[in-house]
């Protein structure tokens, strides 16, 4: 062999050792995003639950953190040896329940278990009105069942496919200049604001404990990725609008126009229409029940129509999941007529459930 011939062949393999070397790079580059995306993406699973879910009789349902909670995940801190203090997303992958959590059950509505939120007047004086409002023998579902994603056993927390955690730093800054300097957040809506991923907004990081958990935003990647591209640049992210687990929901109470219902239409009489739900705020130092009542109280008098209707939203929004709806007719006689427990299937959107006295 000529000396011509050999560096021919060593240009050769210098070509195919690049090449091999390029591929095994985008190779694990594209294992790495893959990771990255699934990751953040059981996020979301985690949360709202695998999507399509159906009831035995076809209704979509819902299950998932905010179908077990009635809120988003908070953070609460973690001590991180490279980090330090960091809140973070304990709440999802706890193999044990986190303190100050109730575990899932079905939990009786008597008083002891239910915190109420009374969104008109209502009254609660005698002992038959608070008798018929809190049922022990409703049961409600309700209660942390976790863990509700899986975190790498080697791991402190969960991580991308950069192995970087997916914790939030206090030191973060507001810009996305200025968080591209850490490898991955969590993300809280501002106030009255929806979230949207753009070049020149402001970001807002979750920097204590106990605030809500909307999103995850990583922002690893490899060097030398062109920054403005989503794939391999580490634009990872995944967030949950209010409209995805908050529902408006309408209440339609049917009253029967014959037998004793006529009667008790009178000036002191009413019509209790509750919705039973975990409480969002069990975990609060003040409030450890596990439930919630969002009720109506509406008047029944000659003027009152045979059917009626509450609405649900805005601030008492119902969340998606199994919530349970009661409606109680206090009219002229002593003893309230309770209507039948309804256990309704809540899905995002707007839903009317229509119920009716016996």
């Amino acid at each position: 062999m000529t000396l011509l011939e050999l560096l021919v062949v060593v240009a050769i393999l210098a070509v195919l050792a690049t090449v091999a070397i390029q591929s095994t790079t985008d190779i694990g580059n594209q294992t790495r995003y893959d990771a990255t995306q699934k990751s953040i993406g059981a996020f979301r699973t985690a949360v709202l639950g695998p999507p399509g879910q159906t009831a035995p009789d076809g209704a979509l349902m819902a299950t998932g953190f905010i179908a077990d909670m009635g809120r988003v995940p908070r953070s609460r801190n973690l001590t991180h040896p490279e980090f330090g203090e960091v809140p973070d997303l304990t709440e999802l992958y706890s193999e044990s329940l986190p303190s100050g959590l109730k575990a899932y059950a079905l939990h009786t509505a008597g008083e002891g278990n239910v915190a109420l939120t009374a969104i008109t007047a209502v009254s609660l004086n005698t002992i038959a009105e608070r008798t018929a409002l809190y049922d022990a023998t409703v049961k409600i579902p309700a209660g942390w069942r976790g863990p509700y994603l899986r975190k790498p056993p080697t791991e402190l927390t969960l991580v991308d496919g950069w192995q970087k955690p997916l914790v939030s730093r206090v030191d973060m800054g507001s810009t996305l200049a200025e968080l591209q300097a850490w490898p991955t957040m969590l993300l809280r809506f501002r106030t009255g604001e929806q979230f949207e991923l753009q070049e020149d907004a402001n970001y807002t990081a979750i920097t204590e404990t106990n605030r809500d958990v909307v999103g995850v935003f990583s922002v690893s990647g490899f060097e030398g990725a062109p920054a403005s591209t989503d794939a391999y640049s580490g634009r990872f992210y995944s967030t949950i609008q209010n409209n995805e687990y908050q529902v408006k929901l309408v209440v339609s109470v049917a009253i029967p126009t014959s037998g004793i219902y006529p009667s008790l239409k009178a000036a002191s009489s009413y019509i209790l229409i509750s919705l039973f739900g975990p409480n969002p705020e069990v975990a609060s130092a003040s409030d450890g029940r596990p439930v919630r009542a969002w009720v109506h109280q509406i008047p029944y008098t000659t003027n009152t129509s045979d059917n009626v209707s509450v609405e649900f939203d805005g601030v008492h929004a119902p969340t998606i999941g199994t919530r349970v709806i009661r409606a109680i007719l206090k009219g002229t006689n002593a003893i309230p007529i309770k209507g039948r427990v309804v256990y309704a299937p809540i899905s995002s959107g707007s839903q009317t459930i229509s119920i009716q006295f016996p």
